[in-house]
């Protein structure tokens, strides 16, 4: 791993997220104090600003409870959407009640259907009981068909019974989308699944990865 620190803290720029995001994934199971704040610092360093969620990411696999104050600000603030996307992903590799609330207090506020669907896929990764209802009305909310698929498996992720039952309330439908009731049976077979969720990779089904940003675009190509 000694490489890739030296490789964070090298001058070529398009090497620098590429290698925040090897640090992230090699401390992901074991933490390691120390490179967090080495990520942080790249990300403070980084003149282009596109590269910011590669950092994000990074810093939501390592676990860094540092980092929250400063993804919060690019979920609430990011002009694109993708951008807020990614964010939510990160609060949500964090974990824990304080990315929970963030997420929550960000929802209601947020316009596009592709961050509010990546903000309920976040929330029901974490799983607090509470957000069940939250991911069932986004559900309902939305008329992107692809998206809807995205939001079923949010609530499959969450796993409750109250997900199970408005998944099964989607499903058996007579009104609305014939596609939201094909994405609430996918839900219901991934909730009832024994296969632990798999955000990041789950947040780019269905979506056009090919006008996401470089760094992402390869990373998708090769999990998809």
């Amino acid at each position: 791993m000694s490489a890739t620190r030296v490789s964070i803290r090298g001058n070529e720029t398009g090497m620098r997220k590429w290698a925040a995001l090897g640090l992230g994934l090699a401390v992901r199971q074991g933490g390691d104090e120390v490179v967090p704040i080495a990520i942080r610092e790249a990300l403070g360093r980084e003149k282009n600003r596109e590269a910011a969620p590669a950092y994000w990411i990074a810093l939501g696999l390592a676990r860094d409870e540092g980092a929250r104050t400063t993804i919060r600000e690019g979920l609430w603030r990011a002009s694109d959407p993708r951008t807020r996307m990614y964010a939510a992903t990160a609060m949500a590799m964090i974990g824990g009640e304080l990315s929970a609330r963030a997420l929550r207090e960000r929802l209601p506020e947020e316009t596009s259907s592709l961050a509010r669907v990546a903000i309920a896929q976040s929330l029901g990764y974490l799983g607090f009981p509470e957000d069940s209802g939250v991911l069932e009305g986004v559900l309902t909310s939305l008329r992107e068909p692809g998206l809807q698929g995205l939001a079923a498996t949010a609530i499959s992720f969450h796993g409750g019974v109250e997900d199970f039952h408005a998944l099964n309330k989607a499903a058996r439908a007579e009104e609305g989308s014939p596609v939201q009731r094909a994405a609430a049976i996918e839900g219901l077979g991934m909730l009832l699944g024994g296969s632990p969720p798999l955000v990041l990779g789950e947040a780019s089904r269905q979506s056009n990865y090919t006008v996401f940003n470089d760094w992402v675009k390869e990373m998708l190509q090769t999990t998809l």
